[in-house]
């Protein structure tokens, strides 16, 4: 199936991979019993892209944010992405600490993400061409060729109940997860947790409190 690269890109980015599962990745049809990942994602994203296709975006991009916001959250798992990103230092910040990381965190991923969806104008082709499922975790792949190139995107998905929910994507084999803990690590071991909250207030443009 091919949808334009917005599509892709609407289902996380941004953009950056430690496997989850191994092996040689081979096209197939997917049996319609087993899509409920794919199927969901696909959900989210063609109901953001109906809403980037309304109207002008120039004069509509605010309302038009406020409307995607709400479907980007119901497709992420906020304490999986901000547990694992900040890996070691989760369990040495208090339960307090841990809330103003997480909605901050996760507030800088959406805007980057949006900011990023609104730049992208040409269309290109692109194609999921499988998932892979085991428990509560699956895998979605796709393809994206764009520039007469091919971009590998891979979603990593983990179930609450009978949601498929984000928690981490993984570009060419650089995983988004894996890359913002590398940069946690160096901010923590330098500067400590309040040191790492006030990067992410700058990034954010927010005052303590604001958000």
């Amino acid at each position: 199936m091919k949808v334009y690269l917005g599509r892709i890109i609407c289902m996380f980015i941004f953009f950056c991979c430690s496997a989850f599962f191994y092996g040689t990745i081979a096209p197939k049809q997917i049996l319609a019993e087993d899509e409920i990942p794919l199927s969901q994602l696909e959900s989210t994203v063609n109901r953001i892209i109906d809403i980037l296709e309304e109207g002008d975006v120039e004069k509509e991009w605010e309302q038009q944010k406020q409307r995607i916001v709400p479907l980007i959250d119901e497709r992420l798992n906020p304490e999986v992405i901000a547990q694992r990103s900040l890996g070691r230092h989760w369990r040495d910040i208090s339960d307090e600490q841990r809330e103003e990381f997480t909605s901050l965190f996760l507030q800088l991923l959406k805007d980057t993400y949006i900011n990023r969806l609104r730049s992208y104008s040409v269309k290109s082709d692109a194609r999921f061409y499988e998932q892979r499922k085991r428990g509560d975790r699956a895998i979605v792949y796709s393809i994206v060729r764009k520039d007469q190139q091919e971009v590998p995107i891979d979603y990593r998905l983990i179930r609450i109940d009978d949601e498929w929910r984000i928690y981490d994507i993984v570009v060419e084999g650089v995983s988004l997860i894996s890359n913002y803990r590398k940069q946690f690590d160096q901010i923590m071991d330098r500067g400590g947790y309040p040191e790492l909250i006030n990067r992410l207030r700058d990034k954010i443009g927010t005052e303590p409190g604001a958000e």
